[in-house]
């Protein structure tokens, strides 16, 4: 079985999505998405009810945070 990636089209470059119980590693310069695309990652596990986690080796704790508050707009609502 595979799990989705969060983005259809990677899903059908890669025959469906990511095997599933496999280790992934997504490795480029900085600005290349790879943030962006753990978090459709992420975004797509939640979606499907299951546990998620994100390691990171390039951002600080508070990069992270800020990143996931902005990616899934938590907390207080402008206005």
């Amino acid at each position: 079985m595979n799990l989705s990636t969060g983005c259809d089209r990677l899903d059908t470059l890669l025959g469906g999505g990511v095997p599933e119980n496999r280790s992934l590693l997504v490795s480029g310069p900085p600005g290349t998405g790879k943030t962006t695309l753990g978090m459709q990652f992420l975004q797509a596990g939640l979606d499907d009810g299951e546990d998620c986690l994100l390691v990171s080796t390039e951002q600080t704790l508070d990069e992270l945070i800020r990143i996931i508050v902005d990616y899934f707009r938590i907390g207080p609502t402008p206005g």
